[in-house]
């Protein structure tokens, strides 16, 4: 009994270092924890009440707080809670706006959402919406001059408008469709002025998505010419790092023209999906497109600027031994090239290979991991 006296009064008497902080401490202290908690924190005391309105991180996961809060109705509640947050927030400018939302449809809530993060100034906005076919991205979403750094996961296609102004000031773009669509990534992507990094995540489905969409043709290398995710006369002049994940096919077929648009790029990552094989017919026309491609002009970036490539999920099949082939032999600066395969029991065989491709840059190290 006395000793549980004694450590009470040790509670009691330690002094409170966290509340004794400024305002503007306690505030940058709370934007670096899950909203759910910096909220949680207005229950300590009066003087916490208020304190993490002026926050300026969010963000909102509807599966994270479904499973912490064992909510039935969380397809009401997740929308009341971010709505209830956002009414309260006093910040003027803020950093970050991440909203995940796996729920219902509920365009109004999703609409609502991304005004408020660009009536804020929003620096950094990240949306993965898997569920909003009827959404409708307000014009301010486009123009918005505070905004650095987008990353959308998305399943549906929406309507990207008719302007000059689009993302004026975007740096940072990573994109992931689940139903990629050639018009809508050529308009997205059309006026980033000052894009410097750009991840493309289409996978093996984009070329699903192309033989559904020419049901009925024959799929020829013209017809990829005209579905391609960048228009081939499309530039980045400021695009450093890229990043894509696609299937293997379109992917050798797109690099030629992803290269060409990026003249200053320094850092490439290629992600592979191995979709279905094509008929031979068409393999035989892609790799003579292929040839034709990459022997008509070098890309700048190969002979200035590429100092590393990483392949990922590498199966060491014909079309990627002649990717790499082309890669080594015209990038004159490449300081390291990194290969990660599938099957790692492929790795003697592969390293084998490699150390006997030409190498344009005599201080290109490999890694075959």
């Amino acid at each position: 009994m006395a000793s549980s006296s004694k450590l009470k009064m040790s509670f009691e008497g330690k002094e409170d270092r966290i509340s004794s902080l400024p305002d503007s401490i306690i505030t940058l202290i709370l934007s670096r924890l899950p909203t759910r908690c910096a909220v949680a924190t207005s229950a300590l005391s009066s003087r916490w009440k208020n304190l993490w309105t002026t926050i300026d991180n969010f963000e909102f996961d509807d599966v994270t707080l479904r499973l912490l809060t064992e909510c039935k109705d969380y397809a009401e509640g997740f929308p009341r809670f971010v709505n209830a947050v956002i009414q309260k927030c006093d910040a003027i400018n803020i950093h970050t706006f991440c909203l995940r939302y796996h729920g219902i449809e509920n365009s109004v809530f999703l609409h609502d959402c991304i005004l408020f993060a660009i009536s804020r100034n929003v620096h950094e906005l990240e949306l993965c919406v898997l569920d909003g076919r009827h959404l409708k991205f307000p014009n301010e979403f486009f123009t918005c001059k505070s905004l650095e750094k987008l990353k959308i996961e998305i399943d549906y296609l929406f309507k990207v408008p008719l302007s000059n102004d689009t993302f004026p000031n975007l740096k940072s773009l990573h994109i992931q469709f689940k139903y990629p669509d050639s018009n809508l990534c050529r308009k997205l992507l059309s006026n980033c002025p000052k894009l410097e990094d750009l991840v493309i995540h289409a996978g093996a489905y984009y070329w699903e998505h192309l033989q559904r969409k020419g049901y009925g043709q024959k799929i020829t290398v013209q017809y990829l010419l005209d579905n391609l995710l960048l228009s081939p006369e499309h530039r980045f002049p400021n695009l450093a790092r890229l990043e894509i994940t696609i299937s293997d096919f379109i992917l050798r077929f797109m690099l030629p023209v992803f290269l060409r648009a990026s003249p200053d790029l320094s850092v490439l990552i290629l992600r592979m999906e191995h979709a279905e094989k094509s008929d031979g017919n068409f393999s035989r026309s892609f790799n003579s497109e292929w040839s034709q491609m990459v022997s008509d002009e070098v890309p700048t970036c190969l002979l200035k600027h590429l100092k590393e490539i990483r392949i990922k999920s590498y199966q060491d099949v014909f079309l990627e031994r002649k990717m790499i082939k082309y890669l080594l032999q015209y990038s004159e600066i490449l300081e390291k090239m990194s290969i990660h395969l599938v099957k790692p029991g492929t790795k003697e065989q592969v390293s084998q290979w490699i150390l006997k491709v030409p190498r344009a840059s005599k201080k290109c190290q490999l890694k075959v991991v």
